[in-house]
């Protein structure tokens, strides 16, 4: 059977790649294509030999994901001329309205990370100024519900993102969480040297991309109220801003800059807490950062009330206030050796069981 996968921006760090990677693993045979890469030759990652960038990704300005956005409804229809019988999109703007031209009677499937945030709920995550025009703004939506009708089943990665499907698509979907894998996550340390400047449990970390959503100001204001250091670790385009705030802040913050995989689990793996303190659709890097024993302090909002066992493997924080943060990991007094025990249910096997479950059902 003839197979596609599609993607959007290929960033460096997303739990929205690692997916990819995970349905790209099970299907090696498939196509692979991707909108843009956000750093032109970056490595993907990807087992498929077969990997296509859109035309988008030669327009002058592509970078600018204002006007990504704005192109990609057609982007999306005009990927590929080739003839498919089965298309699966990654999705999180976009993604899910692709349509092939010589492709039209083939099964598309959706994995859907969220209904885009930008579109429709800019109140978390507005990063494209141009979509505040109302007019812009409306006619995305419309071409965002609409171009994804012939879509035949869809997944979405949590149930927080399940009830913005029916609320902005008015479609049914099934959950199939993100996969974390733990094996992978836990590689060998014993030849690697790792430049902290701190000793275990004596430091916070927060990961990720460094974008406005995330709220890493307010992890940098939480180290300041504990007078702790902070790792941060990631990479994005709000890194000097972030820099200027710990300086400003006088706060002790280190930054890792594209952490590899080892020097980002040992950072986690030897704090005290993971800091997240953000309205997230789901999160893989506090998962992450739970199977390394480390536990989670996160915004009580969003896909992070669907693994924080509260007082357990991390508390759920009400606002995000500093010092209620600062409050909640003062007050956090548990057994950690066997944290990771509590998030089993979201490992890779159990998402390719159910990954392909759904591919065989809805196929």
């Amino acid at each position: 059977m003839a197979t596609a996968i599609v993607h959007e921006w290929w960033a460096n760090f997303g739990g929205a790649e690692n997916v990819t990677r995970a349905i790209s693993d099970l299907m090696p045979e498939a196509d692979v294509y991707i909108l843009i890469k956000d750093v032109r030759g970056l490595d993907t990652g990807l087992k498929s030999r077969k990997q296509f960038e859109s035309w988008i990704s030669k327009v002058p300005g592509a970078k600018d994901r204002r006007l990504t956005i704005l192109l990609s409804p057609l982007a999306y229809r005009t990927l590929s001329f080739k003839k498919y019988d089965l298309i699966i999109s990654s999705s999180h703007t976009f993604a899910h309205t692709t349509r092939f031209p010589n492709s039209r009677n083939a099964n598309y499937l959706s994995y859907v990370h969220t209904p885009s945030r930008s579109i429709w709920t800019p109140e978390i995550d507005n990063r494209s100024s141009i979509l505040n025009l109302p007019l812009v703004r409306d006619s995305l939506k419309l071409l965002d519900k609409n171009l994804g009708r012939h879509v035949n089943a869809i997944a979405a990665n949590s149930f927080e993102v399940q009830k913005r499907i029916s609320k902005y698509w008015g479609r049914d979907s099934v959950v199939i969480h993100p996969p974390y894998d733990i094996e992978v996550s836990k590689p060998s340390y014993e030849n690697e040297i790792f430049d902290i400047p701190y000793k275990k449990k004596s430091y916070l970390v927060a990961a990720g991309r460094m974008v406005g959503y995330k709220n890493f100001h307010v992890a940098i204001e939480i180290a300041k109220r504990m007078n702790t250091p902070l790792v941060l670790m990631g990479s994005g385009p709000l890194e000097s801003d972030l820099r200027q705030i710990a300086k400003e802040h006088k706060s002790e913050v280190h930054f890792e800059i594209s952490p590899n995989k080892a020097m980002w689990n040992h950072v986690i793996e030897n704090a005290k807490a993971f800091l997240f303190p953000t309205y997230e659709d789901f999160g893989i890097a506090p998962l992450e950062s739970i199977a390394l024993n480390t536990p989670v302090f996160a915004l009580n909002l969003g896909g992070a009330r669907e693994y924080i066992q509260e007082g357990i493997n991390g508390r759920l924080v009400s606002s995000l206030d500093a010092e209620n943060f600062t409050q909640a990991i003062n007050e956090y007094d548990f057994d950690r050796t066997s944290l990771n025990e509590t998030i089993s249910q979201f490992n890779m096997s159990s998402f390719r069981s159910k990954f392909m479950n759904w591919i065989d059902k809805e196929g």
